[in-house]
């Protein structure tokens, strides 16, 4: 999940090349919609979910990731999660929305 064509197609261009691109979905929205997209069949048995936080390097800096959508990301995660599974954040400090 990214909200930037940039990202996703920068992640597209490295999985083309390592053939793993059929194994991935890509897709242009915002994480707080992970439940709405993936489907049901898949709830509750995914194994980790992880978080890459913050702005696109080289990217517009005004596209930054907000408090409120990874808050309704992080709860709709929980929901897709296995018993035991794992969500992780990784957090770039180095924007205004940091402390939001």
């Amino acid at each position: 999940f990214d909200i930037q064509p940039q990202a996703i197609e920068a992640t597209r261009q490295r999985l083309e090349q390592a053939n793993l691109l059929e194994k991935v979905s890509l897709l242009q929205q915002g994480h707080q919609f992970m439940s709405d997209v993936i489907p049901g069949r898949f709830h509750g048995h995914i194994h980790s979910i992880m978080f890459n936080l913050g702005y696109l390097p080289g990217g517009d800096k005004q596209r930054i990731t907000r408090a409120e959508t990874t808050l309704e990301a992080l709860n709709s995660g929980l929901g897709l999660l296995q018993k035991h599974g794992i969500i992780t954040l990784l957090v770039y400090p180095g924007h205004p929305g940091r402390r939001s």
